[in-house]
């Protein structure tokens, strides 16, 4: 079985700016055959509750960021996507057991996305105010945590 995983991602969790020691890790499984591809860090309670944390502290400096940064931050994350394009399918092929031309799909769908949520991100969000000698934002988008029921309906918390 071939593993894309060449050891270049940093262990632990990335919490705030850095990444911290996971406080375990756990076997990847391929569910065809329970072969181990590979190990993933686990967080637990305390991790969750520093990177929700650390998210909160900065949620008005990233709300307040120009749109050209947030474009090209997502941008550059695509481009570095694009970059591994060949890599990803085959180990979410390992990961999930689906058929690797959904996974292909899948990070077509992922790459689609990134790329039109940075030029998306270039066009004005929220309540704008034109009587200000340029356009004025009144509140950060913040950061957002969704569910959705099995109708698709969608729920919104922090």
């Amino acid at each position: 079985m071939s593993r894309p995983h060449d050891g270049a991602f940093p262990g632990g969790l990335p919490i705030g700016d850095a990444w911290e020691p996971a406080a375990g890790t756990a076997e990847v499984v391929f569910p065809y055959d329970g072969s181990v591809i590979g190990r993933a860090p686990g967080g637990d309670v305390t991790a969750a509750r520093r990177a929700v944390d650390e998210a909160l502290t900065v949620r008005q400096t990233v709300g307040r960021l120009p749109f050209h940064v947030r474009r090209n931050a997502l941008l550059a994350v695509h481009d570095a996507v694009a970059a591994r394009r060949d890599d990803f399918p085959q180990l979410l092929m390992l990961e999930t057991g689906k058929p690797l031309v959904d996974c292909r799909v899948e990070v077509d769908h992922t790459l689609l996305t990134l790329h039109t949520a940075g030029e998306e991100a270039a066009r004005l969000h929220g309540e704008t105010l034109a009587a200000r000698p340029a356009a004025e934002r009144r509140r950060s988008d913040g950061f957002l945590g969704t569910q959705t029921d099995r109708c698709g309906r969608g729920y919104r918390g922090v």
